[in-house]
């Protein structure tokens, strides 16, 4: 299967537009570590990437260039330097122009860039977060929080993507880079991850950045359409059929070693709660694919009083939604949608391969449930839901009869 087939199916989706458009990115540090592999994954064939080694992200950076991108079909042009001139950049430029500019970069390279794209009559996205948090143990991360990086990556690749293939509703559409910052624990992790799929592996990516051991579970296997939507993995693993539990586990350790990081091939469903808990989780994240496993997670959390995280994603939106122990179940809180889901699942013709679906939806809900996660064992309770849409901005709503995103596969 051609491994962009998912969101080519997306209706009124233009691939060749994506894939024919050249964008550069400044900055090595998590944002744009992140936005460099959102545009690979979304198909873009050619990335200049500027701006000095950031140490924290250093082994990541390594990933996107020799592994993950060459597997997509996609070439990255490595220049290390800060530009500080436009005629710096002018150069590399030369030969063909860029489709947009996307600066992430907080140092004084900013001017020079917005300089040469006004001058070239070209998109420049500026990209900014949360400059610092705490990581686990007290240390500053010293290179700004990964969690609202990587949301404002994914904000930053889908205004790309809407620029060159405009297909969503127009109205209200508003550019916005979130505020949501990761919170320091109390007593980190372990955090279990269920799904390591389109969700769950930025979640995870997320929580092995910031140094919180991880549990994670998944009985499927990596198939070559996973590749663009599930950032972790590699041609390699695909080829090999590999369960995606351990591939990502292994991945993890691997660009994060100093994070415990633990795989269970298995299926998680309403007998599982002795498996559960066996990993004495802090805290469980939902990041399955049904409403099924969602709702016998829920019960599982319910009854071992640990606070569940659930992400989900439509075609173009995300949201996460917090069971905390005592508090309403995540079917209540969404009006009994999973247990009317769950119902019609059995009845579901064909399989997820036929389900639209691109990668900055399970970025954007990856971001979101690390960030609840951090929260919660940090000690939080009682946290409103996050909702996402494309073109809007992030938003915490405190009413349980707000829209949610479906479930996805």
């Amino acid at each position: 299967m051609n491994v962009f087939a998912r969101q080519e199916i997306i209706r009124g989706w233009s691939q060749p537009a994506i894939h024919d458009s050249r964008v550069l990115v400044n900055g090595r540090n998590w944002c744009g570590c992140f936005a460099v592999w959102g545009l690979t994954s979304l198909g873009v064939a050619e990335v200049v990437w500027l701006g000095a080694s950031v140490p924290a992200p250093a082994r990541f950076a390594a990933f996107l260039a020799g592994d993950l991108a060459p597997g997509l079909g996609a070439s990255l042009l490595d220049y290390p330097l800060e530009p500080q001139q436009p005629e710096e950049v002018g150069w590399i430029l030369a030969s063909q122009p860029v489709r947009m500019m996307v600066n992430c970069d907080t140092g004084g390279s900013r001017e020079s860039l917005a300089a040469l794209a006004a001058q070239l009559k070209v998109p420049f996205l500026d990209v900014s977060c949360a400059a610092h948090s705490l990581a686990p143990g007290g240390a500053a991360s010293g290179s700004g929080d990964p969690v609202p990086a990587m949301l404002a990556a994914a904000l930053a690749v889908d205004e790309f993507r809407h620029l060159v293939n405009p297909i969503e509703p127009e109205a209200g559409r508003e550019l916005g880079l979130a505020e949501i910052a990761s919170a320091s624990p109390a007593e980190p992790g372990p955090v279990l991850v269920v799904g390591a799929g389109g969700i769950g592996v930025y979640c995870a990516a997320l929580l092995a950045a910031l140094g919180v051991p991880l549990a994670l579970v998944d009985f499927d296997t990596v198939e070559p359409s996973n590749l663009n939507r599930q950032g972790l993995f590699t041609t390699a693993d695909a080829d090999a059929a590999r369960p995606k539990a351990a591939a990502a586990a292994a991945r993890l350790r691997e660009l994060f070693p100093g994070c415990p990081v633990c795989s269970d091939v298995a299926r998680i469903g309403r007998r599982s709660q002795a498996r559960v808990r066996s990993l004495a989780p802090a805290a469980i994240v939902s990041a399955v694919d049904n409403a099924a496993a969602r709702l016998a997670l829920s019960a599982i959390g319910e009854r071992l009083r640990v606070p569940v995280v659930q992400a989900g994603t439509g075609v173009f939106s995300a949201d996460c939604y917090v069971q905390s122990p005592g508090g309403l179940p995540l079917d209540e809180q969404m009006r009994g949608a999973l247990s009317a889901a769950a119902e019609t699942e059995g009845r579901r013709q064909g399989s997820c391969a036929a389900t639209p679906s691109y990668i900055v939806p399970g970025m954007v809900a990856g971001a979101f449930a690390a960030a609840r996660a951090m929260a919660v064992l940090a000690g939080a309770a009682g946290l409103p839901s996050l909702h996402w849409r494309s073109g809007i901005l992030p938003r915490e709503r405190r009413e349980i009869r707000d829209e949610f995103a479906a479930p996805s596969v």
